[in-house]
């Protein structure tokens, strides 16, 4: 008991509970079973700070589609296990009359074209990846419209907790709004409202069905949604007719187009907790108590006080060539190295290069005394197999070198 009660988290000092810190991301390719710090990370840093932080990343920012593309699946979840995935306000083929087309990642990773209605010069467009996919759309919509009331679902600015629900009332031949409010929850039966970005003014006014089976009806920024499903909804015989002489949709090598709200901070604190985990399982908790890293660790919580961010944008060939040479194939590859500074100390940097092409640079820590030197550390972790090496410098250079392909063999 007396040690349970000593025990810190090593972030803010509180006594826990505790739970399992990767030293490495696991979603991105760390290790379940070995690369942890236990007891050494409370439960409220990991869980509500950390690993929302780490799920941004992955699914909103530059590093989230290198890893789209890059890493076949994400953490190893038994036959739960999916392909990596990535949040975008939206996503468009561009078919061969310019029009940009609803399209989705399926589960296993294909770009895939959504069931879609357009209404375009007082025209109905219907477009889908299958004939199955356009026909569920269709009796979906039909079901929603023919409903005595219809409820129009949004998402608050800012909050994926709660919603704007408008309620409209067919009535003489129109939807007339009956009523607007704020809810906690969404409705079970409706249709989710977006709006096109003020960079697509002209688009065509559209519903469109996800894979997932939500219905969506996307406006221009101006654009009344009750009048577009009054339009809808007095189609609906015309739609039945022609949905049936539809033919499957294919676009060869089609332009992808994808918009997300980016989160450029994240990466930068997510590499900053890293570094100073890397230091915990290499050199002890001791480590990183010394107050020179109380900045950095202040930071991973925070975001306070702001750093520049951590990517090195067109330079990241560069310094990926000069500080690790030919990485191997699959894998990240980062390293802790101390950087001799004014007054004989010296200040630790994390250069971590992530799916062979993303480099980031964070600042650990500055003037640390020259006691606490440490020759540079190598991480190696293969985000297919989920396996991470350690390596000294020595060790980094003769196995790059000379034996590239043999780094994960068992």
């Amino acid at each position: 008991m007396e040690q349970t009660l000593s025990l810190k988290c090593v972030y803010c000092g509180s006594g826990g509970p505790f739970n399992e810190e990767h030293v490495f991301s696991a979603g991105m390719g760390g290790n379940d079973k070995s690369f942890i710090l236990i007891d050494l990370v409370c439960c409220k840093c990991n869980s509500e700070i950390f690993s929302k932080l780490e799920l941004s990343v992955m699914r909103r920012s530059p590093t989230g589609i290198r890893r789209k593309f890059s890493q076949s699946k994400s953490r190893d979840r038994g036959p739960n296990t999916r392909a990596p995935s990535i949040e975008t306000s939206s996503h468009f083929i561009i078919d061969n009359h310019g029009r940009c087309l609803e399209a989705e990642y399926a589960a296993d990773g294909t770009n895939t074209m959504l069931a879609q209605i357009l209404i375009e010069d007082n025209k109905v467009y219907f477009t889908a990846s299958s004939d199955t996919h356009l026909r569920k759309l269709y009796s979906e919509l039909a079901r929603a419209l023919e409903m005595p009331v219809i409820h129009l679902i949004d998402k608050v600015k800012g909050s994926n907790k709660t919603f704007d629900v408008t309620t409209y009332e067919w009535f003489e031949d129109e939807y007339i709004q009956l009523a607007s409010e704020v809810l906690s929850k969404p409705p079970a039966i409706g249709i989710w409202l977006e709006t096109f970005a003020d960079k697509h003014p002209n688009a065509s006014p559209r519903v469109y069905q996800r894979l997932a089976g939500q219905l969506n009806l996307r406006i221009p920024p101006k654009g009344d949604p009750a009048q577009l499903l009054r339009s809808m909804r007095r189609t609906l015989p015309s739609m039945s007719a022609k949905k049936k002489s539809t033919t499957e949709s294919l676009i060869e090598q089609p332009i992808v187009h994808i918009e997300m709200n980016a989160d450029l901070e994240s990466i930068t604190r997510v590499l900053a907790k890293t570094g100073v985990n890397l230091l915990i399982h290499t050199f002890g908790k001791e480590f990183v108590a010394r107050p020179e890293f109380d900045k950095v660790k202040k930071f991973a919580l925070t975001g306070i006080p702001a750093r520049p961010l951590s990517s090195l944008g067109d330079k990241a060939k560069y310094f990926t060539n000069i500080l690790f040479g030919s990485i191997p194939k699959q894998s990240h590859c980062a390293m802790l190295v101390g950087v001799l500074a004014q007054n004989h100390t010296y200040d630790i940097y994390f250069n971590v290069c992530l799916y062979g092409s993303d480099f980031h640079s964070v600042l650990i820590a500055t003037e640390l005394p020259p006691d606490t030197f440490f020759e540079p550390i190598y991480l190696l972790v293969n985000h297919e197999k989920n396996s991470i090496r350690k390596l000294s410098w020595l060790e980094y250079q003769v196995e790059i070198l000379e034996r590239p392909n043999n780094l994960f063999k068992q």
